[in-house]
């Protein structure tokens, strides 16, 4: 399906662009994402959640960016192959979606412990594994393994990643207008449904790269 898109699309510098950035917002599901970034941040006041809002949009532009500019250069460095790193990102991704599904017991806060009441979830979970993570990651290296790994195809790519998380924020930054109408029930279902979507999409990567290692290994 995404090489016939690719082919569609053609090479030049808009429609890199728009295939580029329909294909990130299919991967990132900036409506999937708004449930658990609402899941995350249910116990954070609104100033708390638009902060976090912010700096997880801004690391997950740098992840992309970073990955569009130096992944693969960094990958042929450490001898890296795409399978090895699509087993241990899918690994990584499950581990950290692993308590969206789990009953979890909310213990009172305590007032003295700086770490439960300054705890970042900006960067971790939230930007890198769950939004930036494994899948969104691929699908950047796999645009620049069709359109090419030029400064021409590079620029497009990196519009439509900035572009494409310029969408996330503003469905981050506005939770809260979500959170009136879906209500604590309903919110508590959509992040255990999306946890298990993104507990499946981390089992077929860790499944695809194994398969692939294998293969090359025979």
């Amino acid at each position: 399906m995404q090489d016939h898109v690719f082919n569609i699309l053609g090479n030049s510098s808009g429609q890199i662009f728009i295939g580029s950035l329909v294909l990130l917002l299919t991967i990132m599901n900036p409506l999937g994402m708004l449930a658990i970034f609402m899941g995350v941040t249910a116990n954070y006041t609104k100033s708390e959640r638009r902060k976090i809002s912010i700096k997880t949009s801004m690391a997950i532009a740098v992840i992309l960016i970073a990955v569009i500019w130096l992944g693969t250069g960094i990958l042929n460095f450490f001898n890296v192959s795409i399978p090895a790193f699509e087993v241990a990102g899918g690994l990584l991704l499950f581990m950290g979606c692993l308590p969206m599904v789990l009953p979890t017991v909310q213990k009172p806060i305590d007032e003295d412990d700086e770490s439960t009441l300054n705890e970042d979830i900006s960067i971790v979970p939230l930007a890198f594994p769950i939004v930036g993570g494994p899948a969104a990651i691929l699908q950047v290296l796999i645009c620049l393994q069709i359109y090419g790994n030029n400064f021409h195809s590079k620029i497009a790519l990196t519009l439509a990643s900035i572009t494409a998380v310029i969408v996330l924020f503003i469905f981050f930054y506005f939770s809260e207008l979500f959170m009136k109408i879906i209500g604590i029930n309903g919110l508590r279902i959509i992040k255990i449904l999306i946890g298990i979507i993104l507990l499946s999409i981390a089992v077929n990567i860790i499944a695809k790269g194994v398969v692939v290692l294998m293969h090359l290994r025979t």
